[in-house]
């Protein structure tokens, strides 16, 4: 009964043994030889000298030139695509043009929806060409600062956003008008400039006395850093926020010695406040 159940011998024992490889057996010569030649007291043979390495070597650890001719060198473009069908990396100085194109296409899109009056994509362009001439120093047509329907409206009428920018640098001549649109591009851009002149007047009045009393520039530096004291009713606001976070504290020292305070606080407070984003959003 043993008989019966003996496995049958495997595949793999019946089969001969393989050839020794090339590699193993020139290995196995070499040490033999040199067996040999420690017998007899002769010196080993010398290994046979290797081919030249046509590969380019670095001539230090910090060779950038060989870097970057190599660092493309060993990537699945070289191992599985052909180098005619390689699809070339966008280069670094067409990204702002690509981002700028892209912007534009969007802005002529809300012009061609405006109403009552549309626009088209050449009046679109005009336009935004006309302020970039007329505000230098302002990103136009960047859908950071506004929307792209806002954009329109603004390519619609340039002398209006010029006149804008134009009554805040007669408010604030020692500012940057650039840098206060950059910061707040609705406070001046999307407001009639007869009313941006007189916020900026009454704004003026109210902090000559208190935050310039010592020094006229130290109302534009503040203005410059928060745009929003180019309003009555962002000075009122600002000065009710400093009240009630440092109520020890006199607010126009405070504004005087860092206006970023107003923006420094914690975001938590502000969302509290019922007046949270009304300055911000205005016009």
């Amino acid at each position: 009964m043993a008989l019966l159940h003996r496995r049958p011998p495997s595949v793999s024992s019946c089969r001969p043994p393989p050839p020794p490889h090339a590699l193993g057996s020139l290995r196995a010569g070499r040490r033999a030889a040199a067996a040999a030649a420690a017998a007899d007291g002769a010196p080993a043979p010398p290994p046979p000298p290797r081919a030249p390495s046509t590969r380019e070597a670095p001539s230090s650890v910090n060779d950038l030139s060989y870097l970057q001719k190599n660092v493309h060198r060993h990537t699945l473009n070289d191992l599985y695509i052909a180098p005619e069908d390689r699809i070339q990396p966008i280069p670094t100085a067409h990204w702002g043009e690509r981002r700028r194109a892209r912007e534009r296409a969007e802005i002529a899109e809300a012009g061609a929806r405006l109403r009552p009056s549309p626009l088209s994509a050449r009046q679109v362009a005009s336009g935004l060409d006309s302020l970039e001439a007329l505000l230098p120093g302002v990103p136009v047509g960047s859908l950071d600062l506004l929307k792209a329907s806002e954009w329109a409206r603004v390519a619609a009428d340039p002398p209006r956003a010029a006149q804008a920018a134009l009554a805040l640098r007669s408010a604030f001549p020692r500012a940057d008008a650039a840098a206060i649109i950059r910061r707040a591009p609705r406070l001046a851009l999307l407001r009639d400039p007869a009313e941006v002149a007189r916020d900026a007047a009454a704004a003026r009045a109210v902090l000559d006395p208190t935050l310039g009393r010592d020094d006229v520039a130290a109302v534009d530096a503040a203005v410059e850093l928060v745009p929003e004291l180019a309003t009555p009713r962002g000075v009122a606001v600002a000065l009710g926020h400093l009240r009630k976070w440092h109520p020890k504290s006199d607010p126009y020292e405070l504004i005087r010695k860092d206006p970023t305070v107003l923006v420094n606080q914690d975001e938590s407070d502000l969302e509290a406040d019922p007046s949270y984003g009304e300055v911000s959003s205005a016009g």
